[in-house]
This record gives C-alpha cells, structure tokens and sequence, in this order.
C-alpha cells in the first residue's frame, strides 16, 4: 500500500490523467454490469465533481473571507486586548490604583474648572442666574470616609507648626504660618461690604449656619453683633462658592502673594466668632491644601491627626494672630479652631484652599 502512494507522488501529469481514465473506464464496467446505463453513470460522476468542487471552494472562500476580516479588524482586537489588560491590572491592583487616583484628583478639580469657567464667562455675564447651578448644597460628605494604606510620612516627624515667615517658599504639606500684610478687617467693614452689594450678597451668598438659632442670614448676624449688649456666644460660619460675591471678597481680602496663582478655589468660608464662641472644626475645602486668614483677633488651631494618620503623628496646635495665614493639607490633618483666651476678642477667620 505504502510502495502503491508513493509511486502515485512520482507520476507526471500525463500519467495521473490516464490513470484517473482507466479506474473511470473500470467503475463505468462495473456499473454496466449492475443494470447502471451510460447516461445515469455520467450524470452521476459530473453531479459529484460539481459538488466536490463547490466544497473545496466554499472552505477556500470561508477561510480567506475570515483571514481578510481579521487582518481588518486587527487594529480593534489589539484595542479590546489592551483595554482587558488595563481592567486586570486595575482590578489586581485595585488597592494602589484607588490610593493613586484619590491622592491625586484634588489636583485636577480646580485647574479645570477654572479654564472651564474662563470659557463660560461672556455666558455668566449676560445670564447672571446661571451661577446658581454652580451651588454644591446637596453634595453630603460622608464623615467614615478612609484613604486606606495612606502615606503618613509628611506628617510622621511633626512636632509643631513652624513660622516660615522669614521664609521665601512654603514646605508641601508640613503645616506652617507665615505673616501677610493683609489690612484688619471688623464686622462692621464686613456690613458696610454687604450694605453697598446688597442685590448680590441677598441672591448668591445671604445663608450662614449658627450655633446661635437666631442668626439665618447675614441680616440677622450684622444685627446681632452691632447689637452687642445682649449678645450670645456663637459661631456662624458663611459659605460662599459663586462668583459675583466671590470677586467682591477678593477685593477686601486679597490672596497672600506667596500663595500659588493657580488653582485657587472658588469655595471659600468666613467663620466669624464671638470672644468666647465654641470650639468648632474647620470645614474641609475641595482642594487639599487649606489656608485660613486670621482677620481679627486671634485663634488657637488645634491640629489633629487624621483617623488613617493617628497612630504615627501627633497632635499639635498653634496660636494665630490677626493677619497670620495657616496652611496645612487636610489628608493629614483636621483642625479644631479654639477661642483665645489671652486677648478674649472676636473673631473673623478667612478659610479658603488651593490644588
């Protein structure tokens, strides 16, 4: 069997030919003798060929057609096996990536807002309502909220807050004062800003949050405190987060010149004190790094460690008088804004953040 495969490989054309011949002649002898004519035994053979020759091409078509459709696509299997392999490696690594993405994406928010609201102001102006979309009320921080595995080194060896007045650049994340030239500012500077803007203050900034029930609006706390010879102990803290009173406050309280350019936040805090108000913990800003601008009187900032940092840092506390500026970056720390008890003043404090 194997001598007779091995002869039909070396036979030429010619000679495979009349063999194909001769075993047809043999098949249509034996046909003939079974009753099968001529005619039937010719249908019969040109009927298989046709349908062994569509077989063959059929494959041949499928196989080419799907060769063609792959090299096509091949740029969109390459994309499909790049995007599984970045989905892999994010879920392996899923407790880095978090780490990475929630360290980082303070760093973004503001730097494109603010060009996205560069490129919405000719809107603004002309449709001044708009503002109000811009208002975050009913954002509710979640107070469990971990970092986990958080890099507590930038706080580990703190033991106090420097003065880095004397110093030309600030130090990342270390927490520091430093004396600005910033002009005292009273309740009664603050009412005379409000008397002159009052359409923009009543529209787009006129709630505050009290510890006294009595103080709704900035009417209610410009009355109670010039209006001082029944007046309560309390703290009222006065979110601003839009931009017409946002400018005005920019006039009156200017930011420190050693203060990044860029990224500054919109959202921003006056917390304005009685001598003796509550001890209260300073609002967390969307950008990590805070800053808050002793206007007048004095403050004690206690600085406590983070829940993720409480084990390796400690706490400490700083005294700062009117005109200081103190800046910390709250993945390490929250503060704890106390009375003074040395020059028993009103306060106003300015709590504003950059990125």
């Amino acid at each position: 069997m194997n001598e007779s495969r091995s002869s039909d490989t070396n036979l030429t054309k010619n000679e495979s030919l009349a063999k194909y011949i001769r075993h047809v002649k043999q098949i249509k002898k034996q046909a003939k003798s079974n009753s099968v004519t001529g005619v039937e035994f010719d249908n019969f053979l040109f009927i298989r060929y046709l349908n062994e020759t569509d077989r063959n091409t059929l494959n041949s078509t499928k196989i080419k057609q799907f060769l063609c459709l792959l090299i096509r696509r091949r740029r969109k299997l390459l994309s499909y096996i790049c995007v599984v392999c970045i989905i892999f490696c994010l879920v392996a690594y899923r407790n880095e990536t978090s780490n990475i993405f929630m360290k980082n994406i303070q760093n973004y928010i503001y730097p494109l807002m603010s060009a996205w609201r560069l490129l919405t102001l000719p809107i603004i102006k002309v449709f001044p309502a708009l503002t109000e979309l811009y208002d975050e009320s009913c954002l509710v921080s979640n107070p469990f909220f971990q970092v986990k595995d958080l890099d507590c080194r930038p706080c580990t060896g703190v033991i106090n807050v420097l003065d880095l007045s004397s110093v030309p650049h600030n130090t990342e994340n270390v927490p520091h004062i430093f004396k600005t030239n910033q002009t005292p500012i009273d309740i009664k500077t603050l009412n005379e800003i409000y008397t002159n803007h009052l359409d923009v203050f009543v529209n787009d900034a006129n709630r505050v949050q009290s510890t006294n029930k009595n103080i709704k609006t900035l009417k209610d706390l410009f009355a109670d405190f010039l209006n001082d010879t029944h007046q309560l102990d309390s703290h009222t803290l006065w979110r601003c987060n839009r931009m017409n009173p946002a400018q005005i406050l920019r006039q009156i309280i200017p930011k420190p010149k050693r203060l990044p350019n860029s990224g500054m936040s919109i959202e921003r805090y006056l917390a304005i004190d009685t001598a003796a108000a509550p001890p209260y913990r300073i609002p967390d800003v969307d950008c990590s790094s805070i800053f808050v601008i002793q206007l007048k009187g004095t403050r004690t900032i206690l600085l406590r460690p983070t829940t993720e940092c409480k084990h390796k840092c400690r706490t400490i506390s700083v005294r700062l008088p009117q005109s200081y500026v103190l800046n910390f970056n709250w993945w390490y720390w929250k503060p704890i804004s106390l009375p003074d008890h040395i020059t028993k003043q009103p306060s106003i404090s300015y709590i504003g953040a950059f990125c």
